[in-house]
């Protein structure tokens, strides 16, 4: 970090002394950078004293005349910049209402720690002396005055108020999406908002335009911050898979991230995986495995909620097959699908696994469908199974419009308004 001629030895006679302050974040960051510390770079990076700078030199120079038989040759060139001290205003009472008790003696106290007082109407400017680095705003003050005080003088009481209600309403639909996903029998999961490169090339999934890279990564694997709630739902039905954990619905409500034209951007998202069993029936009948039709009825649950009238469509995709989107809007609000085989046989993964994901964003600004309770018929159920064949060009949409159109009319002609609604239910089921 030095120079062997630049150094002082027994022989130096002569001695330059430079007593500065440096700039702590320019100190830290060339610090880290070159991977160099010193006594130096340690006490510079945490700031020190400007206005103690001549008095370090003066200091200095008097010891080296002192003890050392120094004998000063050149007078002081001065090339400091004029230090600005930092000035803080301290509202009268408001001391009081954060302590809990009035401290009369507050300004002696923060006089004799070196701060300088001007009285306003108000309150206090405050100057705060220029070595008392971790002085930044009020609050700092106010603990000052009662560190010194003593914390035995203040009283303990419990606080006052009442918990605020939700005030977001993004919070409300994510709380709602939760609860409705937890009594279908999903648990939730958290999972890393970074997802690592190379086990997306290890699948084969291609990477989106709009990705948000990180400039200064923990390491390689995590250089990119995630653009689906999937990959991480892989990665941990992957460990539950290799572990022996056969039969999983995990979920998970959290962020995902773009890069937009302006900048970074986030939305909330919902995703979801289904593997083994969705319901074991024991001795009394057989199992229940999960299908994509069970990821389809999440998604629809979900949705139903809210009144969205969407439409599905079949799409090609490297990782999913079959791989279905849900488009509200003429926008891809959410998509389920079944992991390839070509991709379980890369991740060492037998089960078959189905993912579903919904973005929450559209959400936020439709009203929750009104619940209602309907009394019960007397009558006992009367259930049909209808197998029908239709052309392969015929959309799933244009069949349940059909079928609510049939239905709208049958009950519109037969039946009273109480029986209107489950009738309509029932044939659509």
């Amino acid at each position: 970090m030095g120079g062997e001629e630049t150094g002082v030895s027994s022989s130096t006679r002569t001695v330059l002394l430079e007593s500065a302050a440096f700039h702590p974040t320019l100190i830290r960051r060339t610090s880290r950078r070159l991977g160099l510390v010193s006594e130096s770079s340690y006490r510079f990076e945490r700031g020190v004293d400007e206005e103690n700078v001549p008095v370090a030199s003066d200091r200095a120079c008097y010891l080296i005349q002192e003890w050392a038989e120094g004998k000063i040759v050149k007078n002081l060139i001065d090339k400091r910049i004029e230090p600005s001290r930092k000035t803080i205003f301290l509202p009268k009472g408001k001391a009081q209402r954060i302590l809990g008790k009035d401290v009369p003696e507050k300004e002696e106290i923060l006089r004799l720690l070196g701060f300088h007082l001007t009285p306003k109407e108000e309150g206090w400017e405050v100057e705060v002396p220029s070595y008392r680095k971790d002085i930044h705003e009020t609050i700092d003050l106010i603990e000052e005055i009662a560190r010194v005080k003593g914390y035995d003088f203040f009283p303990s009481t419990l606080p006052q108020g009442k918990t605020p209600p939700y005030h977001k309403e993004e919070e409300k639909v994510i709380k709602e999406v939760k609860e409705i996903l937890v009594r279908m029998g999903l648990w939730e999961v958290i999972t890393y908002s970074f997802i690592p490169l190379s086990f997306l090339e290890k699948t084969g999934w291609e990477i989106p335009s709009d990705v948000l890279r990180v400039s200064n990564p923990l390491s390689s694997d995590w250089e990119i911050l995630r653009f689906s709630l999937i990959p991480g739902l892989l990665l941990i039905s992957q460990s539950n898979l290799l572990k022996g954990n056969q039969d999983f619905k995990f979920f998970e409500v959290g962020k995902i991230y773009h890069m937009g034209p302006e900048g970074p951007w986030e939305e909330y998202s919902a995703g979801g995986v289904l593997s083994g069993k969705w319901q074991k029936c024991g001795w009394m009948g057989e199992d229940i495995s999960s299908t994509l039709f069970h990821a389809r009825g999440i998604l629809e649950k979900l949705t139903d909620n809210w009144e969205i009238q969407g439409e599905w469509k079949e799409k090609i995709d490297p990782v999913f097959q079959p791989f279905l989107v849900f488009e509200f809007d003429n926008e891809v609000m959410g998509w389920i699908g079944e992991l390839r085989a070509k991709v379980r046989e890369a991740l060492d993964i037998e089960n078959p696994l189905f993912f579903w994901e919904l973005k929450l964003s559209p959400l936020f600004h439709l009203p929750l469908k009104t619940k209602f309770f309907q009394g019960l018929v007397p009558f006992p159920p009367v259930k049909r199974d209808l197998s029908l064949l239709v052309p392969e060009n015929l959309s799933q949409k244009m069949v349940e419009e059909t079928i609510k159109n049939i239905a709208k009319a049958a009950y519109d002609s037969k039946f009273e308004t109480g029986y209107k609604r489950l009738f309509v239910q029932n044939i659509i089921k």
